[in-house]
């Protein structure tokens, strides 16, 4: 059995979340991951989750995509995880709160969250222990909702080295991880410590980049995915990759073509062991 790859919601940004799933399956894929947008704010669904997950599940039933993950960010700061003040920490537990009955409505693998961004004017250890007692609370609030709970580490986050990330996973028990190259090949890491961190990943995410730029058309870019599917099928990984191009101005994001780069992203990954 080959691994099997999907594609993410942020991949077709002016899209409606149907007309995704409807994309998706016209370029094949299965699998769909979620996250914020026009029609998917997660302030909205965390006020009536199962409501919300009714209209999911009547696209899943139209198009038979099926939803793997969702990364809902607080929509006024996306890595509003170690925000200083108490009072936003509290709201955006709310929101995840509401986000884990939607995913277990859904039957959604799991929930990815930002580990949280830096502070400047902060020490960093008080901003990593903020990260830590939220993750704590929303990976134990998940078990409680039969939903796993994992962190994407990113740029300009607390986890944004391999050594943080596995930090952060030591002190919180439970947490997963979604997996994702470009924001650490962002800083010009290399390979080997970058797989330190495969045998902890329960999903992953995948795009081209290169040192300097987190997202760079499939030709430009230094990721070995060849390398690292080898390393996932020897690993016997079981769950689901999805390709993630997307259109920000975030890290400059804007700078691809995201429907092209997916496809040819695609179809190497076919060659090695993906499936559609």
């Amino acid at each position: 059995m080959g691994i099997r790859l999907g594609v993410h919601k942020w991949t077709f940004p002016a899209a409606s979340c149907r007309e995704a799933a409807q994309l998706a399956r016209a370029l094949g894929f299965r699998y769909l991951d979620l996250g914020n947008a026009p029609d998917l704010d997660p302030l909205v669904i965390a006020q009536d989750p199962e409501r919300a997950a009714e209209r999911f599940q009547a696209i899943r039933a139209e198009t038979g995509i099926q939803f793997v993950d969702c990364f809902p960010q607080w929509p006024a700061d996306p890595f509003a995880t170690t925000h200083p003040d108490p009072a936003v920490r509290a709201a955006i537990r709310r929101m995840v709160q509401g986000m884990l009955r939607f995913a277990q409505a859904l039957g959604l693998s799991g929930l990815t969250l930002s580990p949280g961004r830096r502070w400047p004017g902060e020490p960093f250890q008080a901003v990593f222990q903020r990260a830590v007692d939220e993750l704590r609370w929303a990976v134990e609030a998940g078990q409680r909702a039969g939903v796993a709970v994992r962190i994407e580490p990113h740029i300009e986050s607390v986890a944004w080295t391999p050594e943080l990330t596995l930090a952060l996973l030591a002190q919180v028990p439970g947490l997963g991880l979604t997996l994702d190259h470009s924001h650490f090949v962002f800083h010009g890491l290399v390979y080997e410590d970058i797989a330190v961190l495969h045998p902890y990943a329960t999903h992953w995410h995948a795009r081209q980049a290169r040192p300097g730029a987190a997202q760079a058309r499939f030709a430009e870019g230094t990721i070995p995915f060849d390398r690292i599917f080898q390393d996932l099928q020897a690993q016997g990984y079981g769950g689901v990759v999805c390709l993630e191009y997307v259109h920000g101005a975030w890290m400059g994001q804007d700078n691809v073509d995201c429907l092209t780069e997916t496809i040819r992203l695609r179809d190497f990954l076919l060659t090695w062991g993906g499936e559609v």
